[in-house]
């Protein structure tokens, strides 16, 4: 996890720590989930898959600032730790959209399952008055589609080679997914102890 840690440390340094104090963590979160990733959405399926790809990175930086924010400054609160996933799966609709048209659909039925089964035992916890925050597996899956596969969806002409290359990335994508459901399920399964 030092990824993970170089890149919140590199961010705090570079760009979050100017944020003024008036911005808390969750107005990034309602920005994402009202006005990006909607507007990612419906670009994607207007084919303006410029201003889709500008807005879905503009969410992404979002998604990223608002973590940084909250750890940092201590501002992580319930309303975020609730909203946060539920922004961050809005905010996938448009390229799962464009890779159910052009990728493994297995592989996608199989990443999804694991963002299903995330979100359920989200959900259970949740009935239990027990909030988990996003682990890092979680994010790294994230990052590592919306880094390797994302791009190349909105962007790019759709070749053998390129769909090839994809798909393989894709399946590290659900690889980590999963690695991010036994994450979460080794929590759940503490939770339901006596």
């Amino acid at each position: 996890m030092a990824i993970f840690w170089l890149t919140e440390e590199w961010l705090w340094h570079s760009l979050v720590r100017y944020t003024p104090e008036s911005l808390k963590p969750n107005h990034f979160t309602i920005l994402r989930l009202l006005i990006l990733a909607p507007l990612s959405i419906c670009f994607t399926f207007l084919g303006k898959y410029s201003l889709a790809f500008l807005f879905f990175l503009l969410a992404v930086i979002s998604d990223a600032w608002d973590g940084v924010l909250a750890r940092k400054r201590g501002l992580t609160t319930r309303f975020g730790k609730i909203v946060d996933p539920l922004a961050d799966k809005v905010l996938i609709i448009a390229p799962a959209f464009l890779a159910w048209l052009y990728l493994s659909r297995p592989l996608l039925v199989a990443y999804f399952l694991g963002e299903i089964a995330v979100a359920l035992i989200n959900l259970i916890l949740f009935w239990q008055k027990k909030i988990i925050g996003s682990k890092a597996w979680g994010k790294v899956a994230v990052a590592f589609l919306s880094i390797s596969v994302v791009p190349w969806l909105f962007l790019l002409p759709k070749s053998l080679t390129l769909l090839i290359a994809l798909n393989i990335l894709l399946g590290i994508g659900t690889l980590l997914r999963w690695i991010s459901f036994f994450q979460y399920y080794q929590i759940f399964s503490k939770s339901l102890l006596p």
